[in-house]
Order: C-alpha cells, then structure tokens, then sequence
C-alpha cells in the first residue's frame, strides 16, 4: 500500500519533470533521479527548524534546487 501511495504522489512530478526535459528547461536526467533531487533539497530544509523560519533561506534553498536540475 504504501509503495502505490508513493507511485500517485511521484507520478504527477514525473511527467511534468518529462515534460521539462522535452522542452529543454532540465537536464536530460531520467525524472525520477531530478524529482529525488529536489526531494532531498526539500527534506534538508525541513528538517532544520531555524531554516523554515527564515524565508530568505527557504527561498535560497529552492533556487538551488532549481540551479541543480534546470539546463545549463
């Protein structure tokens, strides 16, 4: 149960990160390896406390998600 729960909610990121990659917007990596990578980008940041309360850091952190899979 737990493994279709992850499927449905990785399934939308993956075909948008398809997408993206089709339009050049990311890196041409297999989707699944991006999605993880913004994945563990935003676990970092919520496992630290003092990062969610200072929105320049949150958005900080998601620029550098962006920067990680977004084409060069």
């Amino acid at each position: 149960e737990s493994r279709a729960l992850e499927h449905d909610a990785r399934g939308p990121a993956s075909d948008y990160l398809q997408r993206a990659i089709a339009a050049g917007a990311v890196r041409r990596l297999p989707p699944q390896l991006l999605a993880d990578m913004v994945w563990a980008m935003l676990i970092a940041v919520c496992a630290q406390p003092d990062t969610l309360a200072r929105p320049d850091l949150v958005e900080a952190a998601g620029q550098c998600a962006w920067a990680a899979i977004r084409t060069p």
